[in-house]
């Protein structure tokens, strides 16, 4: 089975941004003319001058090229991850529901437990990922995809860590139907750490708390 996370599968996300850079910059998208003007700022060059003369260059391959290399959105900062994982779960006919990073509609499971907009309770998760019903289940998705290198790791498994405490915190308050999962995708996350978080859910976990990378979801979760 090919990794969902495969380079690429990333070169595909990164040629849609390339695609949506071109037509964005035809209509001045907010985006496109902030990077003009970070152009303008740095190398003194007027701003309508720099859409200029990208607007009137002859050659349309290379036109196409300089915007998509240059103003496009880079999908690393888009979560692309999650984004990936949504779309697995998508076309494997899961109705799960993108919950938002933000705002009245954000979830977040705390120490008294699920709350919703984001209210300030001490030691809370960050907002969670996914949400899907299945028959009288509620299921919630925490989704971390974490590198073997760059300096993010520690902070990355220490948000699953608290995740999952307030799952089984959650789980040991309330005999209801709701489902935690957390997604430990990327390198970083080898058996050993994957035991250990699975420890934290206690008698909950392969019950109503799951830890499990993608390629597993299907088959644990049916």
């Amino acid at each position: 089975m090919e990794d969902i996370y495969s380079k690429k599968r990333i070169k595909e996300y990164r040629k849609k941004n390339w695609k949506e850079a071109i037509e964005d910059f035809e209509n001045k998208e907010k985006y496109i003319l902030f990077k003009i003007k970070n152009i303008s700022d740095n190398f003194d060059i007027p701003e309508s001058e720099i859409i200029n003369i990208i607007s009137k260059s002859t050659d349309k391959k290379l036109k196409e090229l300089f915007i998509a290399v240059r103003f496009s959105k880079d999908p690393k900062r888009q979560n692309i991850y999650e984004n990936i994982f949504y779309d697995y779960l998508r076309e494997n006919n899961r109705d799960v529901i993108k919950l938002p990073l933000s705002g009245p509609k954000s979830v977040y499971l705390t120490r008294i437990g699920l709350s919703m907009g984001g209210e300030n309770h001490p030691d809370s998760t960050k907002s969670l990922d996914f949400y899907e019903e299945i028959g009288n289940k509620e299921i919630y998705y925490y989704h971390k995809y974490t590198e073997s290198g760059g300096g993010a790791q520690a902070n990355q498994y220490n948000d699953l860590k608290t995740f999952l405490r307030l799952a089984e915190r959650f789980c040991q308050n309330h005999r209801d139907n709701n489902i935690f999962v957390a997604v430990a995708d990327g390198p970083f996350y080898d058996d050993v750490k994957l035991g250990y978080l699975a420890q934290i859910a206690g008698v909950f976990i392969d019950r109503r708390i799951f830890v499990i990378k993608w390629y597993d979801l299907l088959h644990k979760l049916n």
